[in-house]
């Protein structure tokens, strides 16, 4: 465990909390700098490093425990965290647009079921510039809000951004107390269980949803703590139902994650396959994962292996990787893979390229893997197909589900190294514009008709989701033929929700119909960057800035070249009179 220390700038008593456990590889030193916003600093002690401080975050690095979870649920719905799933899916909706304006509460928190804060503590240990995904995902939320909706967050950048758009969007503030908390989730629970109704807060929510009980509710993940926060809000208001554009429970936690796309290592090795061709074998082992095995979907996916990282102890971790290595070795001919947390995002600890036939190599990942007591995804290592867009873009498309229905086209993932970093949309005419064939093209829309059928076969609801695929070369006895493989479901807010949005804007206004995201690391905030003309092209928008973190800008155009080589321009353009600096490389 790490032991989150108080330390100066913050009005807590000084008592001890506990998050969950981070690897820690040997901190660098390196110094994150201090600016304007941020709440103070927190020496956090972390097992075989020491003390660390957690300065230049927005938030503060607490989180509400298990046992204060337990303990507020039943004191606000009187039942246990056990129970709230079923409850959540008796009294939540899923939201499935009938076309119909509606009026919304933005709420999006980062999530404990993503490791967001391990990661940025991972990031803080290492020297490296934390992301600070809490910040960000509230932040970037604003950009989601309608005339009329509210937003709701705390931090310095959420609340530039949102006194922004209440003044040219007429969206009204909602902000939350306890910026200790990293996440906004534990500030709330926390507020509703202190407070109650008498905070004006939850006053002002709990009245939305009640005179306006068609309310939609819009989320980043439906995790146990939101769930838990918005039966709350649903009981305080005595509405029926409380509209969400979040999934199910079931889907928003179990499926909104890599390992129910691959078998465990033990069923994996049951199967009987010496004498069948590769692709024989991706299909037997997709058979006998849960995504198989349960939902019926028979899409390709990239072969991989779920790896239990739980175990008490680690020569159990150790067996798991070395037998996957044997499988790929034996059955594919393949000894480069790609292991990566099953729970994670934006990219966030995943580690590429490992040689599965070095000992060493698979005993410094077991390590890793059993002190991180999660579940991992060891992959086949994909060679992606470059895209002639762009250096740097390689062929990853995605699909999406968005208010209940498949959305039109597909994006192409913008990254670097392993870091998710934009997107670029485009529909079936410019495919062989982004270097997609038009068959890829269609099988890429096949599976996303089947994962929604798959899904909405066993009664699951599906509204928002991300589904990745890789085109690119796995090698061994695939050879150098490029394969079409669903590699990552996203089984809540993503972010090309935010150029679907972008889009959605710029149509509406009659503008073009292709357009690109890019994540940036900006200089200024989002007021000082959206007042800025000079190398700006046509159809851009400043979608989020905060300083020295994160931002995203968005171009449009009539084709994905045009929008990639605006975005090219605009981007030279404002590092050039240092607005802005590319986004870290992970």
């Amino acid at each position: 465990m790490v032991e989150i220390r108080l330390g100066q700038g913050s009005e807590d008593d000084g008592q001890v909390r506990k998050v969950s456990a981070v690897e820690v590889p040997e901190h660098s030193g390196a110094e994150i700098p201090v600016g304007p916003g941020f709440p103070g600093t927190w020496d956090v002690a972390v097992p075989g490093v020491g003390e660390v401080t957690w300065e230049g975050f927005y938030t503060g690095p607490y989180r509400l425990d298990p046992g204060e979870i337990d303990g507020i649920c039943r004191a606000l719905l009187g039942i246990g965290p056990e129970e709230v799933p079923d409850a959540a899916g008796r009294e939540l909706r899923p939201y499935v647009s009938d076309g119909s304006p509606v009026v919304s509460v933005v709420l999006h928190s980062a999530t404990p079921m993503l490791k967001s804060l391990e990661a940025d503590l991972d990031d803080t240990v290492n020297g490296r510039v934390a992301d600070d995904v809490a910040t960000y995902v509230e932040t970037r939320a604003v950009s989601l809000a309608r005339p009329g909706d509210l937003v709701v967050g705390r931090t310095a950048p959420w609340r530039a951004a949102a006194a922004l758009a209440a003044e040219t969007d007429g969206v009204e503030l909602v902000e939350v107390p306890g910026i200790e908390y990293y996440y906004l989730s534990h500030a709330l629970l926390r507020l509703a269980a202190m407070e109650g109704e008498r905070s004006p807060v939850l006053a002002r929510l709990i009245d939305t949803v009640r005179t306006r009980p068609q309310t939609l509710v819009r989320l980043y993940a439906v995790d146990l703590e939101i769930q838990i926060f918005l039966l709350y809000l649903k009981r305080a208001a005595g509405v029926p139902a409380l509209r969400t554009d979040a999934n199910s429970p079931e889907v928003g936690s179990y499926w909104n994650t890599k390992a129910p796309l691959h078998p465990t290592v033990t069923d994996a090795a049951a199967l009987s396959v010496a004498d069948l061709a590769p692709y024989e074998v991706m299909r037997a082992e997709a058979a006998v994962a849960p995504l198989g095995r349960r939902l019926g979907v028979r899409c390709p996916v990239v072969p991989g292996y779920a790896i239990d990282g739980r175990r008490p102890d680690i020569e159990a971790v150790h067996a798991q990787l070395v037998t996957a290595g044997r499988l790929f070795a034996e059955r594919y001919g393949i000894v480069r893979g790609c292991l990566k947390p099953s729970e994670g995002g934006a990219g966030a600890r995943i580690v590429p390229g490992l040689d599965l036939t070095d000992p060493v190599t698979l005993a410094r990942q077991a390590e890793r893997v059993w002190r991180a007591q999660e579940t991992f995804v060891l992959e086949a290592h994909v060679d992606y197909l470059d895209s002639p867009l762009a250096p740097g873009v390689f062929l990853s498309p995605s699909g999406h589900v968005r208010d209940g229905h498949l959305a039109p086209g597909l994006t192409l993932q913008l990254t670097n190294g392993t870091s998710w970093q934009g997107n670029v949309f485009f529909e079936e005419e410019y495919a062989g514009q982004v270097g997609l064939s038009a068959a890829a093209y269609r099988t890429v829309r096949d599976a996303l008709a089947e994962l929604r059928d798959g899904f909405a076969g066993q009664d699951l609801s599906v509204v928002t989701a991300g589904f990745d695929f890789a085109v690119g070369r796995l090698g061994g006895r695939f050879g150098d033929e490029a394969q079409v493989v669903l590699q990552d479901p996203n089984l809540s807010s993503h972010g090309a929700e935010y150029l679907r949005f972008f889009r959605d804007r710029v149509l509406e206004k009659g503008g073009p119909g292709c357009a690109v995201t890019q994540v940036v690391d900006p200089a200024l905030d989002l007021r000082a960057l959206r007042a800025r003309t000079d190398g700006r092209p046509p159809w851009s928008e400043v979608i989020s800035s905060i300083p020295g973190r994160w931002g995203m800008l968005a171009v449009a155009a009539d084709s994905p070249r045009e929008a990639a080589a605006r975005m090219a321009a605009w981007h030279d353009a404002w590092t050039e009179a240092g607005l802005i600096r590319p986004a870290p490389r992970r």
